[in-house]
């Protein structure tokens, strides 16, 4: 996956809602304009060094390690990371096993 300006910008949305902020009040807590941040959410462009400021601004709440990763997922600071993870695997594993049966019936009617 290729990360974009208007992927990064979702995802910087996403950890937005998250917190339950509006855009003015994260370009408050920035210093800055609120289409500041709308830009930058909708992918139009804005500052590499504003850029940074969001993404320090939320790296207080969320673990963003992923943020630049096709793994994108939003997970808090606070939230036990190996308890989440565990649960995403799962999850993952419950997905790609029903790919393998779905695979496997394909298979066994083709070979019929």
């Amino acid at each position: 996956m290729k990360i974009s300006l208007t992927v990064l910008g979702e995802r910087l949305y996403e950890f937005r809602k998250e917190l339950n902020l509006s855009q003015g009040e994260v370009a408050k807590s920035l210093g800055c304009q609120q289409n500041a941040v709308s830009r930058i959410e909708n992918g139009r462009g804005g500052s590499i060094d504003f850029l940074l400021d969001m993404i320090n601004f939320y790296k207080q709440h969320f673990i963003i390690d992923h943020l630049f990763s096709a793994s994108f997922q939003v997970m808090r600071q606070n939230e036990d990371a190996s308890a989440t993870m565990h649960h995403i695997i799962i999850e993952r594993m419950k997905v790609l096993g029903e790919d393998v049966r779905t695979e496997m019936d394909q298979l066994i009617k083709l070979l019929e």
